[in-house]
């Protein structure tokens, strides 16, 4: 199976976020959007007056302890010349939903909404393909505090990680083999699939077994000897 990024996030989920009750009524008949690291927050001219500093916050639901934190920042910029603003989210917090709130040094105007992340999960290391030499490690993003787990085709596991702050998680496979691998990772809901060749020490192609090997190089020379005398025998007639 080639490599299948199969990342989703659990219908039970969205469900509940449905039904959360939001800080206010017109939240509550505002759809949950999704973001993630790269989203964009902007704001309409008029909103901030010129030259302010706003800050994005981002909360789970479940940890929400005040407003407008300095450890919840997840972005910020200043307002236009025009009142807008325009905000790359630039870090990330754990799937689920959260809390947004877009704040100034006047806490008394901050407004709050609520959201969706949703962070990628995927490989930053390996394709479909790659070699991946023994006791290498792999490298991928995800959703920060969770664990992923790698197991072989036979549902074998083959290692765990947690997910950093950062998004980022390292893992190192064990109990290989030396050939072709399929290779599972989940995280919670998310899942994608990677078919490798593991092969010794640092070598970027696969290891030929050396009976098969020594058969093909005995087959290659015959022929080429065949060849040979061939050329000679018209060369003489």
């Amino acid at each position: 199976m080639n490599r299948i990024l199969r990342a989703a996030v659990l219908t039970a989920v969205v469900a509940v976020g449905a039904a959360v009750a939001t800080p206010s009524a017109a939240n509550a008949a505002t759809p949950v959007w999704e973001i993630r690291v790269g989203h964009v927050f902007t704001g309409e001219p008029g909103t901030f007056p010129a030259g302010t500093e706003v800050r994005v916050h981002v909360t789970p639901l479940a940890e929400v302890d005040g407003h407008c934190l300095a450890e919840t920042v997840v972005g910020r910029g200043v307002a236009e010349p025009d009142g807008s603003y325009a905000i790359r989210m630039d870090r990330t917090v754990a799937d689920g939903l959260v809390n947004v709130e877009t704040c100034t040094d006047d806490v008394a105007k901050a407004t709050a909404t609520v959201r969706l992340v949703d962070n990628p999960f995927e490989p930053t290391s390996l394709s479909a393909g790659d070699a991946l030499p023994l006791g290498a490690a792999v490298t991928g993003i995800g959703s920060p505090g969770s664990t992923v787990e790698a197991r072989d085709q036979d549902g074998m596991l083959l290692g765990t990680a947690v997910v950093g702050t950062d998004a980022a998680w390292t893992m190192t496979p064990t109990g290989l083999a030396q050939g072709p691998l399929n290779i599972t990772f989940t995280q919670d809901a998310k899942m994608f699939d990677i078919d490798v060749i593991v092969v010794e020490d640092s070598e970027s192609t696969p290891l030929v077994d050396p009976l098969i090997g020594g058969a093909a190089a005995l087959t290659f020379l015959s022929v080429g000897a065949l060849h040979l005398r061939r050329r000679r025998s018209n060369a003489i007639a």
